[in-house]
């Protein structure tokens, strides 16, 4: 992951609801957790967590930070898999359509993607009618 650790480390305790499930799921020491935690709260200037002999529970301050956290580690995610996607010089891509009437329209986007991938071995497949009618309803839901 590409997080700083002390805010993986803030959402592990927030996802698991408690210092000691979190320092376990993250082979730490409860104590040691705890100093993190209480470092990161510092330097932040306000608190994560309210603490009770239940477990931990987000401040609104850490509500928000948590869900932004959220968000950020989704783009992140995202960020890195596409990245891998663009550094991909192999390999396959299989495309099928239900119509052949969109297949002009499909090749000019595979032609692109061939002249930017040369090494992407790309397949383009007519689904039957029926078959693709059943694709599409199962799709449509």
């Amino acid at each position: 992951m590409i997080f700083e650790p002390r805010i993986e480390t803030m959402m592990a305790v927030a996802e698991a609801g408690s210092l000691s499930r979190a320092a376990k799921r993250l082979s730490l020491t409860q104590p040691s957790l705890s100093v993190q935690i209480s470092k990161l709260e510092s330097e932040l200037g306000f608190a994560i967590f309210e603490r009770s002999p239940q477990g931990v529970t987000l401040t609104k301050p850490g509500e928000s930070l948590y869900r932004d956290m959220l968000r950020l580690r989704r783009l992140a995610d995202a960020a890195v898999g596409r990245a891998g996607l663009l550094s991909c010089d192999k390999g396959s891509l299989t495309v099928g359509l239900v119509s052949s009437r969109e297949t002009p329209l499909y090749e000019r986007a595979l032609d692109a993607l061939h002249r930017d991938h040369p090494e992407v071995e790309i397949a383009l497949r007519i689904v039957p009618r029926p078959l693709g009618q059943r694709a599409m309803a199962v799709r449509d839901g």
